[in-house]
């Protein structure tokens, strides 16, 4: 009892700059979660919806509502999406450019999924495999043009 007075006091104690910076970071988790998941990486996406569903009770406990608090995780997707050092489709680059711009954004794309596995162990569970599926999209891409 005493420790969940003591918590709510705390929570109720976090600064608004405080509360938007965890915002921001569990919307960029979540994005990242879903970025390698897409390029192919088995991931523990249970990670960041906790993170999500901490967040979202910390921010109601100082009196925020849902709207400001689906708001601040939107801005942190969106900052997430802006830092992605490579996008997609490659596939209207011309045929001779093709092949490095698809060992580039290979490249960049298990650098990104691996970094963010060291930043937050458990999130990717197989980096191999997520790898391995980068490789094999990337060889299709190539195979199809």
């Amino acid at each position: 009892m005493v420790s969940a007075i003591l918590a709510a006091l705390i929570i109720q104690t976090l600064s608004k700059s405080d509360l938007v910076a965890g915002g921001e970071t569990v919307g960029r988790l979540g994005e990242r979660t879903a970025v390698c998941r897409r390029l192919g990486y088995p991931v523990d996406e249970l990670i960041a919806e906790d993170a999500a569903n901490r967040f979202a009770r910390q921010a109601a406990t100082a009196g925020w509502d849902q709207d400001a608090i689906i708001q601040v995780i939107q801005a942190g997707v969106d900052l997430e999406q802006a830092s992605l050092p490579f996008s997609e489709p490659i596939t209207d680059l011309p045929a001779d450019e093709l092949p490095f711009h698809a060992t580039r954004l290979a490249s960049d794309a298990k650098q990104l999924c691996r970094q963010f596995a060291q930043a937050h162990p458990g999130v990717i569970t197989d980096l191999a495999q997520g790898e391995q599926a980068i490789d094999d999209r990337f060889a299709a891409a190539l195979r199809a043009r």
